[in-house]
C-alpha cells in the first residue's frame, strides 16, 4: 500500500481549518482568516478559491469577503444565521458608505460585549484604524452598545443594566450617577432614536438600533473624526441616513428566510 500523500492531507487540513475560521468569522477576507491560522494569505486565497469554486463559498468582489454558502450542511449553523448579513446588510452598508464616504460597522451583541460582524473599513479612505470582524468591545464604551440598549427587549435591557452595574460599578459610577441614571440616559437615547460617543484617539461615532417589531437585535454604526464634525451636525447629517439602512435591514432578521 502506498504511503499516504503529505501534502494532499496538508492541504486537506488547511482547507478544513480555513472553513471553520470562515464559520467562525463569516464575512472575512483572504487575510484576515489567514492571520489566526498563522498561514500564507496567498496560500488561503487559492483554497477559498477553489471552495468558491465548488459551491462552499461566495466571494464578493467589491469587498473581497468570503461568505459561507448552502453547500456547507455540515456548517448550516453558520450559514442560516449570517445569511442575512450578506444579503441585506452588507450591501445596504455599501450604498451607505458609497454616500457618506466614512467607515459604517454592524454589531450584535454577545454577553456585556458587542461583536463586528461586517464593516465598509477596507472601502473606506476616511477610515483611521480598521476594525477586523469578529472584534469583541464592552456594551457601553461605545455609540453601539447604548444603542443596542435603549430598543432591545425591556427584561434583556433590565438583566445588562444590572448585571454592568455589578461587574463594573466603579468605572459606571465615574459617568452616571446611579443606575436609574444610566436608565435615563437609555431613555433618552431611544426618544432621539440616536446615540453618539466621543472616543478615544481624535475619533467620534454615531448609532441607530437595527430592530424587527420594535425590539433592537443589532446596532449600526458610523465612525468620524471628532475634529470633522460636531455632535449636532453629525446628528443633522447621519441620523436620517443611518435610520433609513437600519429600518433596510431590520425588515429581515436572523434566521428569517430569504
Amino acid at each position: 500500500m502506498a504511503p499516504p500523500d503529505r501534502n494532499i492531507s496538508q492541504t486537506f487540513s488547511r482547507g478544513l481549518a480555513v472553513l471553520s475560521q470562515l464559520n467562525e468569522r463569516n464575512g472575512s477576507t483572504a487575510g484576515q482568516i489567514a492571520k489566526p491560522l498563522g498561514l500564507n494569505e496567498v496560500i488561503v486565497r487559492r483554497l477559498l478559491d477553489t471552495l468558491t469554486q465548488d459551491g462552499y463559498v461566495q466571494k464578493n468582489q467589491r469587498s473581497g469577503q468570503y461568505w459561507l454558502q448552502a453547500h456547507t450542511n455540515v456548517l448550516a449553523s453558520g450559514y442560516r444565521e449570517d445569511r442575512w448579513i450578506a444579503e441585506v446588510a452588507q450591501p445596504a452598508m455599501d450604498r451607505l458608505g458609497r454616500s457618506v464616504v466614512w467607515p459604517v460597522s454592524l454589531v450584535t451583541p454577545s454577553g456585556l460585549y458587542l461583536v463586528v460582524r461586517t464593516n465598509t473599513d477596507e472601502r473606506s479612505p476616511l477610515t483611521m484604524r480598521k476594525t477586523p470582524i469578529g472584534h469583541r468591545y464592552p456594551l457601553l464604551n461605545s455609540a453601539s452598545g447604548p444603542a443596542y440598549l435603549s430598543l432591545c427587549d425591556a427584561d434583556e435591557r433590565d438583566s445588562l443594566v444590572n448585571l454592568l452595574w455589578t461587574t463594573d460599578q466603579k468605572s459606571l459610577k465615574g459617568k452616571y450617577e446611579s443606575q436609574a441614571a444610566l436608565m435615563t440616559y437609555l431613555t433618552g437615547i431611544r426618544r432621539r432614536g440616536y446615540c453618539i460617543f466621543d472616543g478615544p484617539e481624535r475619533v467620534s461615532a454615531i448609532a441607530v438600533p437595527v430592530a424587527r417589531d420594535g425590539r433592537a437585535y443589532a446596532a449600526l454604526t458610523l465612525r468620524y473624526f471628532t475634529s470633522a464634525l460636531s455632535s449636532r451636525e453629525a446628528a443633522q447629517r447621519f441620523h436620517p441616513l443611518l435610520a433609513a439602512c437600519a429600518a433596510h435591514i431590520g425588515k429581515v432578521a436572523p434566521g428569517d428566510a430569504l
